[in-house]
């Protein structure tokens, strides 16, 4: 999927004979995003600028972009949206992801989209990973921790959900480097040749409830539609104190949904 993706912005995909299934049997379009394009331009310098660089990372390199397509989620996405929003409160705590607002430039969004977005709290989250999951992830997309059979889950602090940051050294953390080790990956899960990898998911979080510590939660409070680890306010496990970087997680399939993928370093 990815030599094919980088290879896409030279190859007409309709002449490739209709046997030849570039995918290998992954439900997905993987579009390749110059980064000379509008979109691209957007999504580097949108990408570079949402970090407070707690973790005192290198400058952010991106290398490559990719649109990624699943099969029918976006109807499913959709339907959630459309659901979240006929919950919204009237008055709500308005937390909202760092650096939203610098969303509502996206370029791939019509005016009505944006709206919707803003109205049903929907962000670009990062999702750091291994190099060697990326494939998996696209094929089965992000798969809760209480889905996942005879897998050792680490770092949930916040119960079976699946996380998301709105700062990409956060999620940096979490995907394997060409560099050596990571902090949360170590130095398993890199492919050779390739630079690190991180994906940005549209992410419905509707009403977030502020978590006040680390908790097993398994969805979020009544009235909440995800749970936001707040840095400098929500107390972590033992003796680390606050968190240093916000977190946010959802428990419910359908309510995000993959968008982008870059291929990135910081090393």
């Amino acid at each position: 999927a990815f030599e094919t993706a980088l290879k896409s912005n030279t190859i007409n995909i309709e002449d490739v004979d209709d046997g030849d299934d570039v995918m290998q049997g992954i439900p997905a379009d993987l579009e390749y995003i110059p980064l000379t394009s509008e979109l691209g331009k957007f999504l580097v310098n949108w990408w570079k600028g949402s970090t407070r660089n707690k973790h005192g990372h290198g400058e952010l390199k991106i290398f490559n972009l990719w649109k990624v397509s699943r099969h029918g989620d976006d109807k499913i996405f959709d339907a959630s949206l459309d659901s979240t929003l006929a919950e919204m409160p009237n008055k709500w705590n308005n937390e909202r992801p760092m650096f939203i607002e610098r969303q509502k430039e996206r370029p791939d969004h019509t005016a009505q989209e944006r709206k919707k977005f803003w109205d049903g709290n929907v962000f670009l989250g990062f999702h750091g990973t291994r190099a060697v999951n990326v494939p998996g992830i696209i094929r089965e997309n992000l798969r809760f921790p209480n889905q996942l059979v005879g897998v050792v889950i680490t770092g949930a602090m916040f119960g079976p959900g699946s996380y998301f940051a709105d700062d990409w050294g956060k999620s940096a953390n979490y995907c394997s480097t060409g560099g050596g080790s990571s902090l949360y990956a170590g130095s398993s899960g890199h492919v050779s040749g390739r630079k690190s990898f991180m994906f940005a998911c549209d992410v419905i979080l509707g009403n977030p409830h502020v978590a006040k510590d680390a908790h097993g939660f398994t969805e979020p409070p009544k009235g909440n539609h995800c749970v936001f680890g707040k840095a400098g306010h929500t107390a972590s496990w033992g003796s680390y104190g606050g968190l240093m970087n916000n977190e946010w997680i959802i428990y419910r399939k359908g309510r995000q949904r993959l968008r982008y993928l870059a291929e990135l370093a910081w090393y």
